[in-house]
């Protein structure tokens, strides 16, 4: 059995999937989950035209070193041979990009004791009939919305960089309802996650 170890950082997600690259020979790798919690596949990837597409399974022995953007080691995962599959696994040692936004989504939801968006949609719908509004339900929620204030609250680090927590108060044109948006975002200014709302007012 090898003993090697390639060392990669955090690309991108893409589905179900994180890709990874190495700093040292650019090749990307794919980290997909399995229908267990605590194991995970990795894979080699061929470029197309819609991104990458895992090919061979990474072989059994080699150890993945995950680093964070800043060289930090995060965590390793090291191949074996499995016999339910013929292939290799590893066991699941670090969470996927998207599960580290959950749980920090969970968290701030938890701590703010925020609204669901299905709460927050069906809350700001209440009043669209009373005020005569034949709008799309979708251009009441979004369209008639402004912003008052955006505050940044909160820093997280990420393994492709560091991600933001947004305090954003908004209202509504017509009905006059307020409430608070607490966000994920990156360095970028994308939304990353969106944690959940806070109800504020009533109608002008």
């Amino acid at each position: 059995m090898e003993n090697r170890v390639i060392e990669v950082k955090f690309k991108c997600k893409q589905g179900a999937e994180d890709l990874f690259y190495s700093p040292e020979t650019k090749r990307v790798y794919a980290r997909q989950p399995a229908n267990v919690d605590d194991i995970v596949f990795w894979y080699t990837t061929c470029k197309w035209s819609q991104g990458y597409e895992a090919d061979c399974p990474i072989r059994a022995g080699i150890t993945m070193r995950v680093l964070d953007y800043k060289g930090k080691v995060c965590f390793r995962e090291t191949l074996e041979p499995d016999t339910w599959n013929g292939g290799t696994s590893a066991k699941k040692k670090g969470r996927f990009y998207d599960e580290t936004l959950k749980k920090l989504a969970r968290s701030v939801e938890r701590q703010n004791r925020l609204k669901s968006y299905e709460d927050w949609s069906k809350w700001l719908c209440s009043l669209q009939e009373q005020f005569g509004n034949k709008d799309y339900r979708e251009n009441w929620l979004h369209w008639h919305v402004f912003t008052v204030s955006d505050e940044k609250i909160a820093e997280y680090e990420l393994l492709d960089g560091p991600a933001y927590l947004y305090k954003q108060t908004r209202k509504h044109k017509i009905c006059g309802k307020e409430w608070v948006e607490y966000e994920i975002r990156n360095k970028d200014d994308d939304v990353l996650a969106i944690c959940g709302f806070k109800f504020r007012g009533g109608s002008k």
